[in-house]
Order: C-alpha cells, then structure tokens, then sequence
C-alpha cells in the first residue's frame, strides 16, 4: 500500500516533504520502523566510520530527529500519535511518522485519526502533506466511508478529490462510477478531477479522454496541471507529442503554456518557441510573461531582444517580464526602452506596474512620473497611493515637492492634502 501512495502523494503534491516519502520502505509496520530507527542510532565501531566527525555528528542529530516520527507512532495509540505528531516542527519527522502511522491503521481506524487531524486545524497548505497521506491511505482502505465523510464535512474539493485519487490508482472503475454518480448538472464535475489524477499514472490515453470530456473550467485546468508532470517524465518532446492529440485547441494551448512554464527556467527560448506554437492567442498572453521573465533572468538582452520581436499585443504582456529584471538594474535604462516600445505601440500599462515596483526604492520621482502615463485610470490611482504612501515615508521632502509640480488625480490629492502642508 506505501508504495502506491508514495508514488501518488510525490507526484501531486510536489512538496518538499515527498522527496522524504521515497525513502520509506514498504512493509515495515510502526513498531517495526521504530525499532530499525532505535538500532540505527547504535554507536557505531571506530573502523566502521565512513565521514569525519564532525559531519557524523551532524548526521546523527538528523537521524535523531527524523527518526522521533517514527517512536511516537511506536509509543503511542493512534489517537493520540496523530495529535503527537502535528507538534513535530522537523518536516522530515513528521512525515516519517505520518507514513508509519497509516501503516499501523485498520479500515476502522481512519475515521477517528482524520476528525482528530482536522481538529487541529492544521490541514491547510501548512500540513497538506500529512494530510494528504492520511487520506490517501483511507482512500485505499475504505473509499467510499472516506468520501462519505469528506463530503460532509469539508467545504472544499481537496480531500474528496484527494481520496478519489487514491481509488482511481487501483480501482478506476470503481472511482469513475462514484464520481459520477455524485454530481448533477452540465456544469465541470470537480470529483472528475481526482479520478484523472489517480489515472494518469498507469493508463493516460484513459485519463486524455476524461481531460478532454470536461469542459472549460478550472477544474479542466487543475486536472490537466496534475497530468504535465507525468508526461514531461518522458521528456519534453513526448509530452508535445501528446498534446498533439487533443483536439480541443483552447486546452491543448494549455498543454502547451503548462509544458513550457515548467521548461523556462532551464530553457526559456524553447519555452518561448513552445508557447507561440499554441494555437489559442489567451494561452500564449497568459504565458508569455513569465517566460519573458525567466529569460531576463538567465539572458536580459536575449529576452529584450525576444520581446521586440513580439507583435504589439504579446510584446505588452512579455515587457512586463522583462522590466522588472532590468529597472531593478538600471531604472534609466528601463525608463528609456519602455519609452521605445511605446512609440511602437505598445500597451504599457503592465510593464508600467512592473516597473514601478522594481524602480521606485533607486529612483522614486522617475518610478511615479511613469504611473501617470498608465491608460487605467483606476489602476493609475491605486498606484500613485501605494507609491507615494512608501516615498513619503522614506523621503517626505521629495515627496511633496514632487507632488506640488504634478497634476494628481482628485483621490490622490485629497489623501495627501494634509500631509503636504506639513
């Protein structure tokens, strides 16, 4: 059982803890882990030593500490190890322990642990990861009394989607049948999306065409995100070649702009190429931002080069990318090629923002005389708020003289009316 939910939890969750998850063993009960934890902390004989001392010892406070997981699943009833083990600040430990304690659980005993989880509060993005072993495991015990619950008692999609996940992985009729036995309307079925999860492992042509039968929503867009991981294990090129098959064009431009954000920080010109091949002009706007970003992270005057390229409306979307990393290097500079990309016709105002913020601490009275160049004039006033709120905090002087010369919008001169005649 460990196995399978230690392949399924580092898959999804995609958390620093799964690393964790693979170190486990399948087999070993809680009472069987905690004692090979106890044997490993043994002395060891001197000729027996394979690093200095003064990383052994190092490597002995991590073991000590990791292992405490482990002895609390040993020492304790289950009710009150799972109490014990939300008190663990190692992660490590904590999940050693999670993964011992589901270990030691029987089909009845799942019930009383998750309510006394739950009762902590802890089960958001702080502790989904033990949460999410708790579920997974009663998922391959007892999936339905666990959706029974989840149903109930939870007011989001996670845990049922969670659980759903794990039936999927071994029984996917089964799953597919509840989930879809338990939703009314037209409308996307969000417990679909913990079947397509748990499916895409083993049987992907299968998982494709539950994908594909969704329509447009977020709960498209989550599944489809928990299927790139797995196809890029193959390789790029492969999961290209899949999204080659679906024929919807909105989602495979998604395919393509999820591939192709996980691909920019190794390779953003191959991100670049990857999400203009898309065939859906939103896909390529939401995207091509952070792309841009992560190639003026590695190359500035590649992804400078790369955004002029662009035609007007991706070129707008892309500067945003690129002019934090260059104001945060030479507001001048940025200053001086967005005013370049205007007279090309280009929309500012997101490179506006994201200039201003990387702009205003080296060269405030620059960062605000671009706020009034932005078309949005909500989004100008909110701006200049924020802007000249932290500048008069850190140069009043300079604030107000610059505020005395500007014409500001009427919301703007009446918040700082009072502090200009100080």
């Amino acid at each position: 059982m460990k196995t399978r939910l230690i392949a399924i939890v580092a898959v999804w969750i995609l958390s620093l803890a799964a690393a964790y998850l693979l170190g486990s063993g399948p087999g070993k009960n809680a009472s069987e882990s905690a004692q090979s934890a106890a044997r490993s902390q043994s002395p060891a004989r001197k000729s027996e030593r394979l690093v200095p001392s003064h990383l052994d010892g190092q490597a002995n406070r991590r073991s000590s500490s990791s292992n405490l997981g482990l002895r609390i699943v040993a020492d304790h009833p289950p009710r009150k190890a799972v109490m014990e083990l939300t008190k663990l600040n190692d992660p490590v430990a904590r999940v050693q322990g999670f993964l011992a304690l589901v270990d030691s659980l029987g089909p009845d005993d799942f019930l009383e642990v998750v309510k006394d989880f739950r009762s902590t509060g802890l089960q958001g993005d702080e502790r989904r990861t033990e949460y999410s072993i708790l579920l997974h495991a009663w998922g391959q015990t007892d999936p339905q009394g666990a959706l029974a619950y989840t149903i109930e008692n939870t007011g989001t999609n996670f845990a049922r989607q969670t659980v759903l996940t794990s039936w999927a992985s071994y029984d996917p009729d089964a799953a597919l049948a509840f989930a879809e036995g338990n939703h009314e309307g037209d409308d996307a079925n969000p417990l679909m999306v913990g079947v397509i999860r748990g499916l895409a492992a083993d049987d992907m042509n299968r998982a494709t065409s539950l994908l594909q039968s969704l329509p447009r929503s977020r709960e498209r867009g989550d599944a489809l995100n928990s299927m790139i991981p797995l196809l890029l294990a193959d390789g790029v090129t492969s999961a290209v070649t899949w999204t080659n098959g679906i024929t919807d064009d909105v989602l495979r431009s998604g395919a393509l702009t999820y591939i192709a954000r996980d691909l920019s920080d190794s390779d953003p010109e191959a991100a670049a190429d990857l999400v203009l091949s898309a065939p859906d002009q939103e896909s390529k706007i939401r995207a091509i931002d952070d792309i841009a970003e992560s190639w003026a992270e590695r190359d500035l005057d590649a992804a400078i080069a790369f955004t002029e390229r662009l035609e007007p409306e991706l070129r707008a979307e892309a500067a945003e990318g690129v002019v934090g990393e260059l104001a945060s290097k030479d507001p001048q500079e940025a200053s001086r090629w967005m005013e370049s990309l205007s007279a090309s016709g280009t929309d500012l105002d997101p490179a506006i923002r994201s200039f201003v913020w990387n702009s205003w601490s080296k060269e405030p009275e620059l960062a605000a005389n671009w706020v009034g160049q932005m078309s949005s004039q909500r989004d100008s006033e909110r701006t200049y708020h924020h802007i000249l709120g932290r500048w008069m905090g850190s140069d009043p002087e300079a604030a107000r003289a610059w505020m005395a010369s500007t014409e500001l919008p009427a919301s703007v001169q009446r918040r700082f009316a009072g502090e200009n005649q100080r």
